[in-house]
């Protein structure tokens, strides 16, 4: 391969990881919203590149199960059935569950401090974006210190898709009752109560899953009925 071939490349594959992190950030800020579709032609022109990088931009957002392709209708911000969100909160109870288990046997006294930290600045309100990056830190801070790479692999394959099936959920409320139950939670375990903290992350856990639901279907009454054979 000739030096100007391999700068080509090396181009093309710079320029799909910035077109990627733009539409990334569309999608996870609600920019981009569930169902809406991605012209491609459309990006091009915006970000003034070639229809390479973008497609390439879009099979990496594939991958990362942020879009989803309807055949000639071609890419459209995914936009999960209630089945798909429970079975996705379902893998998210049993791999935080686990983490905060593990983490718990491998904290320090200045872990338990600092979990407690990261809890009250979620009790602080803010713009919903800035309050959501505050959870993920909170939610972040024991799956690392889990030391699973198993847990931390498979969370980070749903960590984003969980984002863009909140968002439609966000209020100023639920932002205070998640912070309080982060707080019981943070709290617990310093104290080395393992059974509050698990017992108030499922609770919380469950409970998004339900607003999830109720701002997918617009009807949380409704939907419950239905979900009684799915949601233990």
């Amino acid at each position: 391969m000739t030096k100007a071939a391999a700068g080509d490349i090396i181009g093309r594959d710079t320029l799909s990881q910035k077109v990627y992190a733009v539409l990334r950030e569309r999608i996870l800020t609600g920019q981009l919203k569930q169902g809406q579709r991605i012209g491609e032609l459309a990006v091009s022109k915006e970000l003034g590149v070639s229809a390479t990088p973008v497609r390439e931009a879009l099979r990496l957002l594939k991958g990362d199960s942020l879009i989803e392709y309807e055949g000639r209708r071609g890419a459209r911000v995914i936009c999960p059935s209630i089945a798909e969100i429970v079975q996705c909160y379902d893998v998210r109870l049993v791999l935080e569950t686990l983490a905060l288990k593990e983490a718990d046997a491998n904290f320090t006294d200045a872990d338990r401090d600092h979990f407690v930290a990261l809890a009250e600045k979620t009790c602080v309100a803010a713009a919903p974006q800035v309050m959501f990056m505050r959870d993920r830190e909170f939610h972040a801070f024991f799956i690392e210190k889990a030391a699973n790479t198993w847990v931390t692999t498979f969370y980070r394959a749903i960590v984003d898709f969980l984002l863009v099936v909140r968002l439609p959920s966000s209020r100023k409320q639920r932002f205070a009752d998640a912070g309080a139950e982060h707080l019981v939670i943070a709290n617990a375990i310093r104290d080395r109560d393992l059974e509050t903290a698990l017992a108030t992350l499922e609770m919380q856990i469950k409970r998004s899953r339900d607003w999830s639901i109720e701002a997918r279907t617009g009807s949380a009454g409704s939907e419950q009925v239905s979900l009684g054979k799915m949601v233990k």
